[in-house]
């Protein structure tokens, strides 16, 4: 499994999403990978801290990141969610923090 120190970060990671990056600095926290999925030509990786970080196929850049949702969750792990990860994400939806799915990509 790749480890996030291993990874450099895209010009739209840095720079496009800076934002997202400070605010997982300053109340998240990166964590470690706990879970990688490959589908459509990337890694699909979640932290312990319920950070997505989408990889490319090379594994070495990530493409972007945001705190992932509860749907996304649950599909990446198959509705076998870690109990404590899924309650970290429900807090953070509850707080605002979480752009869900359909927003992401609207």
């Amino acid at each position: 499994m790749m480890t996030i120190n291993s990874l450099t970060l895209s010009y739209h990671a840095e720079v496009e999403r800076a934002e997202r990056i400070a605010f997982i600095n300053e109340r998240i926290g990166w964590g470690q990978i706990i879970k990688e999925a490959y589908y459509h030509g990337r890694y699909h990786c979640i932290t312990d801290t319920g950070v997505a970080l989408v990889v490319d196929a090379d594994r070495q850049t990530v493409i972007t990141l945001y705190l992932v949702d509860a749907m996304e969750l649950q599909r990446t792990f198959n509705n076998n969610t870690p109990k404590f990860l899924l309650k970290k994400v429900k807090h953070y939806t509850r707080m605002g923090w979480v752009n869900h799915y359909e927003k992401r990509h609207s």
